[in-house]
């Protein structure tokens, strides 16, 4: 037995997955107080409750439609109403599950939702990704483009001006470096983009293999 959220103590039983509430009440009559010796001024009370011996057995659910209370009458009692009462628990039991089967269905459905809303998002972010790195891509490339034009340029002008560009003179060391820094930029440099994004998934999983060991 357990106090219900208004304070009533309450009866439990469990059919199926599904727990119904329920108590059993006697019945009062309200009369003026009559007045005693026991009274206190500032405690007494207006009316006086009297217990009748009538009985109320009350299901404490919300189950719209179903039976939910059956009281001690002169012509019957209340245990002789006890197979009206166990088939109105089946039935209110029963409209327990239907509402408990529709929330889960109602939620799977709410959880698939969101679940296709992150999917649809992480290809979003994916695909932004992936455009960025493209952009990226070919800004790298292009300025590789560049520079090696402007390198080539440079050995042209110094053949013109007859000034080496062997690897030990200074020039030729100067264009080394130039040129490196050119390769380095050409994302061609590392294979294609399909070769690069298997490069960089095998990294990942490296990586993540890593940090679980």
């Amino acid at each position: 037995m357990h106090l219900d959220p208004e304070g009533k103590k309450s009866s439990y039983v469990k059919i199926g997955d599904d727990t119904l509430a329920f108590r059993v009440e006697e019945e009062f009559t309200r009369t003026d107080h009559v007045p005693s010796k026991t009274d206190k001024p500032y405690l007494t009370p207006k009316w006086d409750y009297v217990a009748t011996g009538n009985l109320t057995f009350r299901i404490d659910e919300y189950a719209d439609g179903a039976r939910k209370a059956w009281r001690d009458r002169p012509t019957r009692r209340l245990e002789d109403l006890l197979p009206d009462i166990l088939k109105g628990i089946f039935v209110v039991a029963e409209v327990l599950r239907a509402r408990r089967a529709e929330y889960e269905r109602r939620e799977r459905e709410r959880q698939a939702a969101l679940e296709r809303e992150a999917e649809l998002e992480r290809r979003r972010r994916e695909e932004e990704a992936r455009r960025q790195d493209l952009e990226q891509q070919v800004a790298r490339w292009v300025k590789s483009q560049n520079l090696r034009a402007y390198l080539k340029a440079i050995e042209q002008e110094a053949v013109r001006q007859n000034v080496p560009t062997a690897p030990d003179t200074p020039l030729g060391q100067w264009l080394t470096w130039a040129t490196a820094h050119a390769n380095r930029l050409d994302p061609l440099t590392t294979g294609l983009p399909v070769q690069q994004g298997a490069a960089k998934e095998r990294k990942r999983g490296e990586e993540g293999a890593g940090s679980e060991q």
